[in-house]
């Protein structure tokens, strides 16, 4: 997943926190980032997986075993 999308280590982690169900601020806390620094890994995340919402997420994080 990482290699064929250039996701980095840091926007898969980000990815798996939110296809687990967290909300951008416990994903912020976790992670030690602001909620904006979310939104903008998740925005660079859409644009690599060339997908517009969390629905298309989910089902290619489903699809490489992502969720858990």
């Amino acid at each position: 997943f990482q290699k064929i999308f250039r996701i980095t280590n840091r926007e898969l982690e980000v990815t798996v926190l939110i296809v687990s169900g967290l909300t951008y601020k416990d994903i912020s806390n976790k992670l030690l980032i602001s909620e904006r620094t979310v939104e903008r890994h998740l925005t660079n995340i859409y644009n690599k997986l060339g997908i517009g919402n969390k629905i298309e997420l989910y089902r290619i994080a489903g699809e490489y075993s992502l969720i858990l």
